[in-house]
């Protein structure tokens, strides 16, 4: 499995599914309270991926194999969005 699958397959999941619906909704509320919460969520689920990633040893032998691919891709496209939402809502309210 490449990387773009895993990052496919993680975007699937329902937390990362909340979350996208949440980036979806928070430039419309402009709610700074309400992005910087998506943010510090985002950031949990990331810090999840990452650390089970890291010190779970079957995933980690599944991935030296082959059969999963490196979850890199999704955190960092996850933290541009998560980062493009934050500043965005910056932006519109000081309009």
């Amino acid at each position: 499995m490449t990387g773009l699958q895993e990052t496919l397959t993680l975007a699937m999941t329902t937390p990362s599914l909340i979350l996208g619906y949440g980036v979806l909704i928070a430039p419309g509320l402009r709610k700074l309270w309400f992005s910087v919460l998506l943010f510090f969520l985002s950031a949990a689920w990331a810090f999840h991926i990452f650390f089970d990633e890291l010190l779970f040893d079957p995933l980690f032998t599944a991935q030296e194999v082959g059969c999963i691919g490196s979850s890199l891709t999704y955190l960092i496209l996850g933290t541009f969005i998560c980062a493009a939402t934050l500043a965005l809502t910056i932006i519109y309210r000081r309009r």
